[in-house]
Order: structure tokens, then C-alpha cells, then sequence
């Protein structure tokens, strides 16, 4: 009775699985992890500051637009990608420049297969399916020396008056967390010089809406900032369910056909 070797049946079975490996397949939204500009995806905000000072807070939402150099037609066909972002809270404010630092924070991504994304209303960029689930990872910034999850400029005073702001996130959750959880990039944590990792660092550039222009959207918060975050991390495959099958079946079948060579 011809035998295989476990070497074998995992070669193959993996070989099979890998067929179609070369182009990641998360909740309908599509992307290569070798392409040369994984991970990266730029999208379309809007976002407000509320309250002044220490303290105040900033939220707001967005459409991405534009995943490793792919239009949305390519990278989320049928569906729509789009995330809400929430608790990043001024901890200190910049004497001389105005620049502001800032604790906390969460970032969560949405899949739609309905897509519906509309910029005047906050609702329609979290009516999906959970994708990612992302944190503010603190860190030592190298242009303050100050401790935060995010630092920026701090908010226009009129229009025509531009502002940046950059800073890192790391996965908690969401459909694609195996995926993107590769500690990307190193950083310093704390004044301590404690070492730490991130698995994304966004810029962002914001300024206010033409004329000053304000609006109140379906979740009751007025809004009168946009602008885009740029992101970048990197991505891995992660073998599908499939895949793990058949990897399995073929050690079941090598585990029948020794016990028949034995009999």
C-alpha cells in the first residue's frame, strides 16, 4: 500500500491552500500583502474638537478611499470600508506653539456590503460589520519629547488655516486583527526610555469646512472640520479556514494509511 509522509501531506495540502493566497480576502475587502505599498490607505474625514483647553476631546469619522494604491472598486467591491474615531482627550498644551498632545483614543474600521456612506451623517460610517478595532498607542513623540497617543497642531482659528497631527495605533479586535497585529513599528513608550512596538502610525491633516461652515449630523455632535489620515503598518496572510482543513484531512489520511500498513 503506497504510504505518504507527513512532510508530504502538509506540502500538498498547504500547496493547494496557497493557490489563491497571493490576495487577502477579509470580509470582502481585498488586498495583497505583498504589493510594495502594504499597508497603506488614505481616506476622507470629518471631525470636531469639543470643549477647549486640557480636556477637551476629538471624534469624528470617514470613508477610506484608497487601499495600497487601489480605488475602493478594487480593494472593497460591492461593499464600502469606513471607521469612527472617538477619546483622544488633551493632557498638554504647548505654551508657545499651541501644539497639543493627547491620551487615549480608538479608531474602529467597518465593512458595508450595503454601502451608503454619506459625509453629512455620522451613522453611516459604523453600520457595518466590525473589521478593525484599533487603540492609541502611547509614546514618547520625537518633535515634543512629550508622552501621548496622538500630537498636533492645534485647531485652526479660520479658514484658510491648515493643522497636521500624527501618532500610532495598535490592534485590539475586529475581523482583520490576525491580519494587521504585526507590531510594526518600534517606539519609545514612556520618558523611562521603555522599548514598545505599534502596528500603524497615521498623519492626519485637517482644517475647517470652506466659509466656517458647521453642520450637526444624525448623532447630535456639530461638526466643521475635514481633512484625511494617512496610514501605514504592514499586513500578513493568515491561512483561511479552508486551507486549515485540508491541512488537517491530510494528516488524517496519513494517520489511516499507517495504521493499514500496520495491519
Amino acid at each position: 500500500m503506497k504510504t505518504i509522509s507527513l512532510a508530504a501531506a502538509l506540502g500538498g495540502a498547504l500547496t493547494l491552500g496557497s493557490a489563491h493566497a497571493a490576495l487577502m480576502n477579509v470580509g470582502g475587502v481585498v488586498w495583497d500583502p505583498d504589493s510594495l505599498f502594504d499597508f497603506s490607505s488614505t481616506d476622507t474625514m470629518v471631525e470636531t474638537i469639543v470643549g477647549p483647553g486640557i480636556g477637551a476631546t476629538i471624534q469624528g469619522y470617514a470613508k477610506i478611499t484608497n487601499l495600497n494604491n487601489t480605488g475602493e472598486a478594487v480593494f472593497c467591491p460591492g461593499c464600502e470600508l469606513t471607521y469612527a474615531f472617538s477619546g483622544y482627550t488633551v493632557s498638554a498644551i504647548d505654551a508657545m506653539t499651541g501644539a497639543l498632545t493627547w491620551s487615549g483614543g480608538t479608531i474602529d474600521v467597518y465593512v458595508d456590503s450595503t454601502p451608503n456612506y454619506n459625509g453629512l451623517l455620522a451613522s453611516t460610517a459604523t453600520d457595518g460589520v466590525l473589521f478593525l478595532s484599533l487603540a492609541g498607542e502611547a509614546h514618547v513623540d520625537a518633535l515634543t519629547g512629550l508622552v501621548g497617543t496622538l500630537h498636533s497642531d492645534q485647531t485652526p482659528a479660520s479658514t484658510g488655516v491648515a493643522g497636521d497631527g500624527r501618532g500610532f495605533l495598535s490592534v485590539t479586535g475586529g475581523l482583520a486583527a490576525a491580519n494587521f497585529d504585526t507590531n510594526s513599528y518600534p517606539i519609545v513608550a514612556d520618558l523611562m526610555g521603555t522599548a514598545g512596538f505599534a502596528d500603524f502610525l497615521f498623519t492626519s491633516s485637517f482644517q475647517l469646512l470652506p466659509n466656517g461652515n458647521t453642520f450637526v449630523s444624525d448623532d447630535g455632535v456639530t461638526y466643521g472640520l475635514f481633512g484625511s489620515n494617512d496610514l501605514s503598518g504592514n499586513s500578513i496572510s493568515v491561512p483561511e479556514p479552508a486551507t486549515i482543513t485540508l491541512a488537517g484531512l491530510a494528516l488524517m489520511g496519513l494517520g489511516f494509511n499507517q495504521r493499514r500498513k500496520r495491519v
